[in-house]
């Protein structure tokens, strides 16, 4: 699975059962998408300079990953079923980690 978040962790926040190349592929895009929102395009900043000691991310930027990657997940067929925010909640959780100077 992908580097910050675990399959398990994924299934847990989006009460899910799917197969594991469809979640990985969802999870990847999220943390891509992630890694482009604090880099907000200047090249000096990436998830990891929010690591802590043990390699983890703060909760509430793990939060954003799985939000993001439910959007992915739930959109998949270009219908939301889910009934949640889940782009905006992401837009208003990651904010505080985009970097704006160096």
């Amino acid at each position: 699975m992908a580097k910050y978040v675990e399959e398990s962790q994924f299934r847990k926040y989006a009460f899910i059962e799917a197969d594991d190349e469809e979640i990985q592929d969802d999870v990847e895009l999220a943390l891509a998408s992630a890694e482009v929102e604090v880099n907000n395009d200047l090249d000096f900043a990436s998830l990891e300079d929010y690591e802590d000691e043990d390699g983890n991310l703060p909760v509430p930027l793990v939060k954003a990953i799985l939000m993001k990657a439910l959007s992915n997940f739930s959109d998949r067929n270009g219908y939301t079923h889910t009934g949640i925010a889940p782009l905006y909640n992401y837009e208003k959780t990651i904010k505080p980690y985009v970097k704006l100077t160096k």
